[in-house]
């Protein structure tokens, strides 16, 4: 009977020592499980990450070409609108040429008329005096005789004589004048031609000086075109970049609504009850360096008190006080962050760490070394942003501290 009952409780220790060596495996493996995601998910947000790095650098040094660029267009436009400038000048001189060319021309035009109207009358003259040449030819010296008989005395011969050289003399005088008429004009007609010439050589010179101006400008617009169409490749490529990084943002928000529904879980394991929100000792101030408060607790809603400083960049972080790190990871607005469990239902968070010194899982005392300082996740600057939860909510963290 001894032996039976010595058996039966030898057989229900293994059995319960099985369930609790089960039970204990099944949590273990289970919580393993779950960081092994959120080192997964971690790791996932740190690539993209690096890869937003990258991308924002590329962006930035593309925004410094664009910007030299601009600066450079802004140089060939200015040159061109120069140079518009200068041509719509010599137009404006090769047009007065051109009118003064076209005036000449209208002079030379008119004083050709003139001439025309001239030799017609001079040979009209010239045909009248040739026939009363021919006449007189034909005639000979009986025409004084004709003249002499026809007369009815001396006195009436010499009036009639007189009369046929003063009509011979006065036709000599016309055809003279006539013609000296025609030469003035002549000459007038090669003074305008001159004229009109020196103002064509005058207006040629600055459609060549034109000419050389529009080829400076077309070299200058085809520099221009060059570097817009440079312009734009590079701020399409700034585009692109700018979508990748935006889709990069959106999947590690997704990673990080992952990240935070297993932490949410992996906490909910690991501190099962609630406390009193006391701990058996006072914190400690997470920091020994110079310091200055640069935002409260509840100021637009702020939910921790930001800690900055001159030179606070990199300085070391300490744990508040004694605990278990429920988690050590980046966040997309915390950034680098560790999640400090003290016991009672007490927890503190420091983030914006520019690293983290230890581990989820891992035990720290007050005091220890947990991270440094640093502008990590949405920050404007290096600071250490402090927060105290109790039974999960977060409280003023300032009185925990000697604030």
């Amino acid at each position: 009977m001894k032996h039976q009952k010595k058996a039966f409780i030898r057989i229900i220790s293994v059995t319960l020592i099985t369930a609790m060596l089960f039970s204990v495996t099944s949590f273990s493996g289970s919580a393993s499980s779950v960081q092994d995601q959120i080192d997964e998910l971690e790791s996932k947000i740190n690539a993209n990450n690096n890869k937003i790095s990258d991308n924002k650098a590329s962006v930035n040094d593309l925004l410094n070409q664009i910007s030299d660029m601009q600066a450079q267009l802004d140089v060939y436009n200015a040159k061109i609108t120069d140079l518009n400038k200068q041509i719509a000048a010599k137009d404006e001189i090769i047009n007065n040429y051109q009118a003064e060319i076209d005036r000449l021309q209208a002079e030379i035009d008119a004083a050709n008329i003139q001439i025309e109207t001239q030799t017609a009358a001079v040979n009209v003259t010239y045909d009248v005096l040739k026939a009363r040449l021919r006449s007189a030819y034909k005639a000979g010296e009986s025409s004084a005789l004709e003249v002499l008989l026809g007369s009815g005395d001396y006195a009436s011969f010499l009036t009639r004589l007189e009369l046929l050289k003063r009509v011979s003399e006065h036709d000599n005088e016309l055809v003279k004048g006539l013609q000296d008429e025609i030469n003035e004009l002549n000459k007038t007609k090669e003074q305008l031609s001159s004229d009109q010439q020196s103002q064509q050589e005058k207006q040629s010179e600055i459609v060549n000086e034109k000419a050389a101006i529009e080829s400076a400008r077309a070299e200058v617009k085809s520099v221009y075109n060059t570097l817009d169409a440079k312009q734009s490749r590079l701020e399409a490529q700034v585009k692109s970049l700018k979508s990748m990084i935006s889709s990069l943002d959106s999947q590690n928000d997704a990673y990080q609504a992952k990240m935070d529904k297993l932490e949410a879980q992996s906490i909910s394991n690991t501190t099962g009850s609630s406390g009193n929100g006391v701990l058996s000792s006072g914190m400690s101030f997470p920091l020994t360096c110079n310091y200055y408060v640069s935002q409260h607790y509840g100021h637009n809603g702020h939910k921790g008190v930001d800690i900055a400083g001159a030179n606070i960049n990199g300085q070391p972080v300490y744990a508040a006080a004694g605990g278990t790190v429920i988690s050590a990871s980046y966040h997309s607005s915390w950034g680098n962050n560790v999640l400090i469990d003290h016991g009672n239902g007490v927890w503190t968070r420091y983030a914006h760490l520019s690293s983290i010194g230890v581990s989820a899982g891992q035990t720290v005392s007050q005091g220890q070394y947990i991270g440094k300082v640093g502008s990590t996740g949405n920050s404007s600057g290096p600071h250490l942003h402090f927060e105290v939860y109790v039974n999960k909510n977060r409280v003023n963290p300032e009185p925990y501290i000697g604030l």
